[in-house]
């Protein structure tokens, strides 16, 4: 087998910079090192991951550096090792700009870096998260000293294995929504502290990126459901969010989506278009054009995401669980229950516990 090795071509990619002061694009780069023979033959040793100390953030680049890429796996993207999934750290590389059709996660554990769109710029310190939809061009620029995580996902792997946790999110959802039915090209940014718990999540994805153990593709995906679980939890615990789409209607649409999603119990569409300076009418048509329903059907579903919940895990009355989610009478909630289930509330208890 011939191969190279990851931090070869980082260092070409450097090596031009410094004598163009040009970006170099990766294949480019590695079709260098092979013109000039510094490829590697027989069978490559993927890096230990597993031994790598979280405390020891320049170590993971030293491990980064040491992953062979097998020379008929390099693509217009980064390195492709798994056809659905790869992470990696993000290269050096200024004045490119990359436009992938991946579901893309930019995580910035050490130094800093600027995002840019073709309309936006964006400075970003330790502890910032993107989250891009597919196809939107972007170029993220750091130096070798800074260190951000990659993580993209073809948008089909998207909706198979992440559908049931990006459900209990209305934010993260609809983006999700937005960008992947209607091609809508946003991106998110949050707040993830790079803590040692999140470091060692990180530290089991590159362990299993590219293992040959059984079931590793499985692991690996767990684990990635599981950093998507602590992102889905900081969005519940802070307002460090941001988003922007070439529409700028969408650019406050996860500012009304994640205030929705904690007022709904007792929210009216007037109160929300105060709150955010709109009339109703005009957020009405906002909330209906950028996500295909209206604020009624919205909360309903709020609502019964939630009567489900109550349902299943709890002994409450019907009634009391009607007015938890915000309804005015047990019949009124049963009523919207039955609409939106095809199923009584009670009925549905009942199911679940059969």
């Amino acid at each position: 087998m011939n191969y190279l090795i990851l931090g070869d071509i980082q260092d070409e990619i450097i090596e031009y910079h410094n004598k163009y002061n040009q970006g170099y694009e990766f294949m480019d780069a590695a079709a260098s090192l092979r013109a000039k023979g510094k490829t590697y033959h027989g069978i490559p040793e993927y890096p230990d991951f597993l031994s790598w100390n979280t405390m020891d953030l320049e170590g993971l680049k030293s491990l980064v550096a040491k992953i062979p890429v097998a020379l008929d796996e390099i693509r217009p993207i980064n390195p492709t090792y798994h056809p659905s999934v790869q992470i990696n750290l993000e290269f050096f590389n200024p004045s490119v700009f990359k436009e992938l059709h991946f579901v893309t996660i930019l995580y910035v554990i050490k130094g800093i870096a600027t995002f840019h769109t073709h309309s936006d710029s964006l400075n970003l310190n330790a502890g910032d998260l993107l989250i891009l939809s597919p196809d939107l061009a972007h170029q993220l620029s750091c130096t070798s000293e800074d260190i951000v995580i990659n993580i993209i996902s073809e948008p089909e792997l998207f909706k198979e294995h992440f559908s049931q946790i990006l459900s209990k999110n209305t934010l993260l959802s609809n983006f999700f929504h937005l960008s992947l039915q209607h091609q809508k090209k946003m991106y998110l940014r949050f707040n993830l502290t790079p803590s040692a718990e999140i470091l060692n999540i990180i530290k089991h994805l590159f362990a299993e990126f590219k293992s040959l153990k059984t079931f590793s593709t499985e692991v690996f995906l767990n684990y990635l459901q599981i950093l998507y679980a602590h992102i889905l939890r900081n969005c519940d615990n802070s307002n460090t969010y941001n988003g922007l789409s070439t529409s700028k209607q969408l650019t406050i649409l996860p500012s009304i989506l994640l205030y929705l999603q904690k007022h709904f119990k007792t929210l009216t569409l007037s109160e929300l278009a105060e709150h955010f300076n709109y009339t109703p009418a005009y957020l009405s048509r906002l909330i209906k054009q950028e996500t295909g329903k209206n604020f009624n059907k919205i909360v309903a579903e709020m609502k019964t995401k939630e009567a489900k919940q109550l349902l299943t895990h709890t002994e409450y009355s019907i009634g009391y669980i009607a007015e938890l989610v915000g309804y005015n009478s047990a019949d009124h909630f049963g009523y919207c229950f039955k609409k939106m289930l095809g199923t009584s509330p009670s009925q549905y208890r009942k199911i679940q516990r059969d």
